[in-house]
């Protein structure tokens, strides 16, 4: 039996971005485009990399400056849905019919009170179709004289631009974390938790490393998951054999698995096959 309770806290709050230097230094390069009315940015990395969780940080931070944010996952949307959802994310829009004379409407009167703000495309290679045309018609109002607004975009690869590639004037790109960073962001998320959990050894890290390969999600994923089993066995340190224990339902897996694979197992079916052997 345990020894001390279960962690009842998530080692990390679901969707927050970790502050890393390198994470910093890409949302301030963010900021600035906004700050300047830069007319277009790209956020490109592998997948689970944690290019949502900046753009969130970034409108989070945009509006709280009172500038509008526009932000839309493109993710499976088709060219024939685009101008309608475009227009629902709008702040205080009707929707309705003719919505690219709304949106024009719109990004005019708020680029004549002040500037037309900030304007987020994520997941953009996973649309259902094509629509770098219609992101260009975006950009095409967005970069107007008398509008001064900034469109970010993000996707897995600058290759998916297409057309729209020569027109990019900030391109921040989003790398896996060091084994530095990797120990910065555990020791980040540990010193922000209050119910004195388990602390993780620097071999620990460096396990967690090794495991996760500097993806994010996952690093944040076999944390919850060796935080979880020191309370199960009643430590108060992780070492890196209470990581490889923790983590062997997904260290195991098949040769074909990818690091997303990894990311997305859930901590109860892990814990429940730790539980189990």
């Amino acid at each position: 039996m345990p020894t001390r309770p279960l962690v009842t806290q998530p080692f990390h709050p679901a969707g927050e971005l970790v502050l890393t230097e390198g994470r910093m230094e890409a949302l301030s390069r963010l900021l600035f485009v906004v700050e300047n009315q830069r007319d277009f940015a790209v956020v490109h990395g592998p997948p689970r990399i944690g290019k949502t969780r900046l753009l969130d940080e970034l409108a989070r931070q945009t509006t709280a400056t009172r500038r509008p944010v526009v932000q839309l996952d493109a993710a499976g949307l088709s060219r024939a849905e685009w101008p309608a959802a475009l227009l629902s994310a709008c702040p205080g829009s009707a929707g309705g019919t003719n919505e690219w004379i709304q949106l024009e409407d719109l990004i005019l009167g708020w680029g004549l009170a002040g500037g037309a703000g900030l304007w987020i495309v994520d997941h953009l290679d996973r649309a259902a179709d094509d629509l770098i045309p219609a992101v260009m018609r975006l950009l095409q109002l967005l970069s107007r004289r008398e509008v001064h607004g900034s469109l970010v975009v993000a996707l897995d690869a600058l290759e998916a631009l297409g057309p729209l590639r020569p027109r990019v004037e900030w391109r921040i790109e989003l790398q896996p974390w060091t084994p530095d960073e990797t120990a910065a962001a555990i020791e980040l998320c540990q010193n922000r938790q209050t119910d004195g959990g388990p602390q993780f050894s620097r071999p620990a890290m460096a396990a967690i490393y090794e495991i996760a390969g500097g993806c994010p999600a996952t690093t944040i994923r076999v944390c919850e998951l060796a935080s979880l089993a020191a309370g199960l066995y009643g430590v108060t340190s992780i070492d890196a054999q209470l990581v490889h224990d923790a983590s062997q339902p997904l260290s195991s897996r098949p040769r074909d698995w990818t690091t997303s694979d990894l990311g997305a197992m859930t901590v109860e079916h892990a814990m429940a096959t730790l539980l189990r052997d």
